[in-house]
């Protein structure tokens, strides 16, 4: 099945304002496996949301306003249908954008903006590295987002981390339903 979620990493210093904006609060309940529909977590120079499931609640509109308060990088993964986006925002704008979409094909990227030039190096070596395997069935591709979030970010969502992840609540911590054939939601 695999992962569904939206991380946004943002300074610690930060968290706090920013958590405001996207009215979100921290609790005190521990969520050491990312299992409730929001959490969030610090190693002390950044704060960490994750978001299950639920891409729609960090929207780029909402993102937008909150990056006024300070930078905020956001990963986009759905290893469901193999589609991956990292994201910077900063002063209430999009900075750049670097997207992965199997259904355009296994080598698809879209970059836009200024991204960091690391991104054209993750880029060659997952591109070496899925010519050296010469299997056109897995998407080693999909991974360029998500190394590019982790190597400006530290984390990654699917490797052991130490981080203490607690429950997020407020206004948009419950999960809100949509009727299955609005899909552009």
């Amino acid at each position: 099945m695999g992962f569904r979620v939206t991380l946004l990493s943002v300074q610690a210093g930060d968290a706090d304002k920013i958590l405001q904006s996207l009215s979100l609060t921290a609790t005190s309940e521990a969520d050491p496996e990312n299992k409730t529909p929001l959490s969030g977590a610090s190693n002390g120079e950044t704060y960490i949301i994750w978001g299950n499931d639920d891409a729609y609640r960090f929207s780029d509109d909402r993102l937008l306003m909150a990056s006024r308060l300070g930078p905020i990088l956001m990963l986009r993964a759905n290893e469901t249908v193999m589609i991956s986006e990292v994201a910077k925002f900063d002063h209430g704008q999009k900075q750049w954008s670097l997207v992965h979409d199997c259904n355009e094909g296994l080598d698809h990227l879209a970059p836009w903006g200024d991204l960091p030039a690391i991104w054209q190096t993750i880029r060659d070596d997952l591109s070496a590295e899925a010519a050296a395997e010469d299997d056109d069935v897995v998407d080693f591709i999909y991974d360029a987002p998500v190394v590019l979030f982790q190597h400006l970010s530290g984390f990654r969502h699917d490797e052991s981390h130490e981080l203490q992840f607690v429950t997020l609540s407020g206004e948009h911590s419950a999960r809100v339903r949509k009727p299955f054939w609005k899909f552009w939601v």
